[in-house]
């Protein structure tokens, strides 16, 4: 297949909230629908004032907003996508802050999730390596509570963190629209009715602890005090970069997601038009040259 021919382009499941993307100048689906009708209005009877003053305010928010098939930020994914087809890997920079406290590897901390998951709720899971698809979507689900996955009653989403109060944050409000279209997208592929989101609050990667156990060595030497009282300090402190004093109970909660169809089709609706927006930009990427390049958009002052 020829590697810009995008007319069967498949989402990452977990990059479904990208082909989602909002931003505030953007026209929304609701606008983008509001017009279709107003223009539909004007054929068979005259708009209002107020209605044809509305259908050029937004039509100008589409032209002024760059939409064009998809958004603007779908439009970022998008060349993401494309320019990685088309040259291969992009080049890493590097910003010194790679691993995150806040958010440590979740494929690294995979085995501690499932055990602590199995010991609190008694659920037995089973860790999933395998990438599942349908026609529009792809991804490789954390874990099935059967050996088989077509045997599993649900699929398993495992989400970690080390960050006490965003933990705690998200056992109040569980479910965000990122992995709430994330696990629509899982149970497209997968064939299943329902699914878990596991919340676990987890270690410090042991690069953090390392890294903070040097800069507290610094302040408490500069500060005066001895290496021998610094261990004794530190004894105190590394604990507590681990949640020793955090009961497992108390480190794991889980949210149900059912299939949601609706969702589902509009999800696959928005791949298409992905794929549209790819093809007319092979086309224009592919057969234009580098000079004379023409706004495709009204220029309104």
């Amino acid at each position: 297949m020829d590697s810009l021919d995008f007319s069967d382009l498949r989402i990452n499941a977990n990059r479904i909230s990208r082909i989602f993307a909002k931003h505030p100048e953007c026209i929304s689906d609701k606008e983008l629908d509001r017009i279709d009708v107003l223009k539909k209005k004007d054929i068979t009877t005259h708009l209002t004032e107020k209605e044809a003053n509305r259908l050029e305010e937004l039509e100008n928010k589409r032209d002024e907003s760059g939409y064009h098939i998809v958004n603007k930020p779908t439009q970022n994914y998008l060349w993401f996508i494309y320019l990685k087809r088309k040259y291969g890997d992009f080049p890493k920079i590097l910003s010194g802050h790679e691993v995150s406290p806040y958010a440590p590897n979740g494929t690294l901390k995979e085995p501690y999730s499932i055990r602590l998951i199995e010991k609190v709720s008694g659920i037995k899971l089973f860790r999933n390596k395998v990438r599942q698809k349908n026609d529009y979507l792809h991804g490789i689900i954390d874990a099935f509570d059967q050996p088989i996955y077509s045997e599993s009653n649900m699929v398993h989403e495992i989400k970690t963190t080390s960050d006490r109060i965003k933990f705690n944050f998200k056992r109040r409000y569980p479910l965000e629209k990122t992995n709430y279209l994330q696990l629509q997208g899982y149970l497209s592929i997968s064939g299943k009715d329902t699914g878990l989101i596991h919340h676990c609050l987890v270690d410090y990667p042991d690069s953090i602890i390392l890294e903070q156990k040097s800069l507290h060595r610094t302040r408490f030497i500069n500060s005066g005090g001895s290496f021998d009282e610094f261990d004794e300090y530190w004894s105190k402190q590394e604990p507590l970069y681990r949640h020793e004093n955090v009961p497992d109970k108390d480190r794991i909660f889980s949210c149900p997601v059912d299939r949601n169809y609706d969702a589902i089709e509009k999800v696959y609706k928005k791949v298409v038009d992905c794929r549209t927006w790819l093809i007319e930009l092979v086309e224009f990427m592919e057969n234009t040259k580098n000079i004379h390049i023409v706004e495709p958009n009204k220029i309104r002052l």
